[in-house]
């Protein structure tokens, strides 16, 4: 059940589990203030409105299944009608990312090193080469 707060038309707070409904997001309540400015900058690109029947949640670092991204990350999820999840990621200044893949590419172009997160992805895929066929994780 979705309850409007008062003096904020577009902010409502759900009861199961705390998310919060705004600007027709669906928002983690444990977003820190660095992914709070990254959602802030996200909206301002004007990314498009979502599809009918479709619910877009936006978490960070915080989330399950998210504590791989870097401090002011965000990934969006969108639900579609038919219960088909796709996910996407944008950085600090809001430019998007379609797959797990291309983040960690971005990072490694800006000189960031992780050794930890690769010796996992390749654990897990077996190689390099199916990494970049599996899209988004």
């Amino acid at each position: 059940m979705l309850v409007m707060e008062h003096g904020e038309p577009n902010v409502v707070q759900a009861n199961n589990g705390g998310f919060i409904v705004e600007d027709d997001f669906i928002v983690s309540p444990k977003l820190s203030n660095l992914s709070r400015a990254t959602f802030r900058n996200m909206k301002l690109r004007g990314r498009s409105g979502p599809q009918p029947g479709c619910r877009r949640y936006i978490l960070d670092n915080n989330s399950p299944g998210n504590g791989w991204l870097l401090l002011g990350w965000i990934a969006e999820e969108r639900v579609v009608g038919s219960g088909r999840v796709y996910k996407c990621y944008y950085d600090p200044s809001g430019r998007i990312y379609r797959t797990q893949y291309e983040v960690l590419h971005a990072w490694e172009q800006s000189g960031l090193v992780l050794l930890d997160m690769f010796s996992w992805l390749f654990s897990t895929t077996g190689s390099s080469s199916s990494l970049s066929n599996r899209g988004s994780f």
